[in-house]
């Protein structure tokens, strides 16, 4: 610390070493300045790796949690809150389950700021590049009953519902991905056999680098793009306008909104802040728009039947059981079977695209690996040296005689 009076550089003390000054007796100059040991210059390499490494930080922060983090972080939430661990503590001991992985951190985050008094869906709100809009839909319209525990176990059979379908959608790939692999290496075996390892090379290396690019570009950027909200909305706009998808997209988008809306109202929130946090739930810009309109309109006295008219592409079936349940007063129930049908049908017909997929690039990798043997065994018979490098024919021309080759 630094004296105001005399300016003398000394440890913390009540007065001044060499005037003797009383600090807290000075009301006119001020306290005194506490001075803080500047940190050690770092040579320009070190200062550019600190760099780097912050850099990298801060990206794997920004980067949404995988699927198998979320699951553990629900299942484990639900158990220790059933078990009655305070819910900062319970945060805290995820955060150390998850270790140091974009789900820890947020985890971590979460804890300080739930102790401090902070709600944890609006912890969660400041961690939206981890958890998507249903998560926090789900956790706020709990926070309302005090039953966190079953929502979290509702959310951790929700993630593994999701890793289910990845595991089908990358089980249905992985043969045609196969095929076509094997495709790429067979269709210039040919010259394997008649030039040697290096005109195999020389076929096979550019195919092969474009099809390794695309799905690198299929299976880890593009998940990474779909966890941003605008992307994925950009995107199922785009799949909506597709034939026949929008019966596949209409089956997802109810599911995840009747789930989330049954959920908000066993919460006891009011019916249009449900409709608008189911909505919103779907990441779809027309839903969004959608579910404002119905919510308005439940607002001026109409019935929820009849306000569900507003919502696209909702079927009459639908229609006549939401006005059953409304007239029963069992609307929770109601809206968790439909999502429970919603769902199945969503799983099914998944399913059913997914082995179509497959089958159409199996179908495609084969017609393509015929097509280029039958074109290379027809080479062949019309010129049996045609496959040959130019320079083993200009061997054989010199040797045997340029009249051969006429």
């Amino acid at each position: 610390m630094i004296c105001p009076l005399c300016g003398n550089d000394q440890p913390i003390a009540p007065e001044c070493a060499r005037c003797g000054v009383i600090f807290e007796r000075m009301h006119t100059l001020g306290r005194p300045r506490i001075v803080k040991p500047e940190p050690p210059l770092l040579e320009p390499k070190a200062q550019s790796a600190v760099q780097v490494q912050q850099a990298l930080r801060k990206a794997i922060a920004t980067r949404p949690a995988p699927l198998r983090h979320r699951q553990i972080f629900f299942v484990q939430l639900g158990r220790m809150l059933h078990s009655g661990v305070p819910l900062d503590e319970a945060l805290g001991r995820i955060g150390d389950v998850v270790g140091r992985s974009a789900m820890g951190r947020a985890t971590r985050a979460m804890a300080a700021d739930v102790k401090i008094g902070v709600s944890l869906s609006a912890a969660m709100e400041r961690e939206a590049t981890v958890f998507d809009e249903v998560e926090r839909a789900v956790v706020s319209a709990a926070e309302h009953t005090g039953d966190l525990s079953r929502a979290a176990n509702r959310l951790a059979s929700r993630v593994e519902e999701a890793r289910r379908t990845s595991r089908i959608l990358l089980g249905a790939a992985a043969y045609p991905i196969f095929i076509v692999t094997m495709s790429i290496l067979s269709e210039p075996l040919p010259a394997l056999v008649l030039s040697g390892f290096s005109a195999f090379l020389d076929a096979v290396w550019l195919p092969l680098t474009i099809w390794l690019t695309l799905l690198i570009i299929g299976l880890v950027i593009v998940p990474q793009l779909l966890a941003r909200p605008s992307v994925r909305s950009l995107l199922l706009d785009a799949l909506g306008r597709l034939p026949l998808l929008p019966i596949l997209l209409r089956n997802r988008r109810y599911a995840l909104a009747f789930d989330v809306l049954a959920q908000a109202l066993e919460a006891g929130l009011p019916l249009a802040r449900c409709l608008e946090i189911s909505c919103r739930a779907t990441g779809e810009e027309q839903m969004v728009t959608a579910g404002r309109m119905v919510a308005l309109a439940v607002d001026k006295g109409a019935s929820l039947a009849d306000a569900s008219l507003g919502l696209p592409g909702l079927d009459s079936a639908s229609r006549a059981t939401i006005a059953a349940g409304e007239r029963t007063g069992h609307l929770p129930e109601t809206f968790a079977e439909l999502a429970k049908e919603r769902a199945q049908h969503w799983q099914t017909q998944l399913k059913i695209a997914a082995s179509a997929f497959g089958l159409v690039l199996t179908l495609g990798s084969a017609a393509w690996v015929g097509y280029s043997l039958v074109r290379q065994v027809q080479q062949g018979v019309a010129g049996p040296l045609s496959g040959l490098p130019k320079a083993d024919l200009r061997e054989l021309e010199r040797a045997l005689g340029p009249e051969l080759f006429k």
